[in-house]
């Protein structure tokens, strides 16, 4: 699944938003660092995926979706599931560790999202 740049989820089509969110849920609720060929956003540190879905509930509230907001705290997993270990802060500074695994780059992105 493609996952949009944080700059331009504004811009990235509501259906594709809410099957990321979907899907992020089900990555941030299974055992982490256990890396699969298909899977590149398992390579993000948990900070950085943590943040990336944040990007996309916002968004997605901004369009009138209603999310819950459990998702928005850092070491929620979901329900029934051990909160994630350690406090992570909310650093910004995850944009450049999200550009260098995601394997396409921003502008390539942009001219795709153009063509929809």
């Amino acid at each position: 699944m493609r996952l949009w740049n944080p700059e331009i989820v504004q811009e990235a089509p509501t259906k594709s938003l809410s099957a990321i969110h979907m899907l992020l849920c089900k990555v941030r609720s299974t055992p982490w660092g256990k890396p699969t060929a298909r899977a590149w956003y398992y390579n993000l540190s948990w900070q950085c995926l943590v943040w990336y879905h944040s990007c996309v509930i916002r968004e997605l509230q901004s369009r009138g979706w209603k999310v819950r907001v459990k998702w928005l705290d850092y070491n929620f997993r979901g329900n029934g599931k051990e909160p994630a270990p350690g406090n992570y802060e909310r650093v910004p500074s995850c944009l450049k560790e999200f550009e260098e695994i995601c394997p396409e780059n921003k502008e390539k992105q942009l001219k795709s999202l153009k063509m929809l």
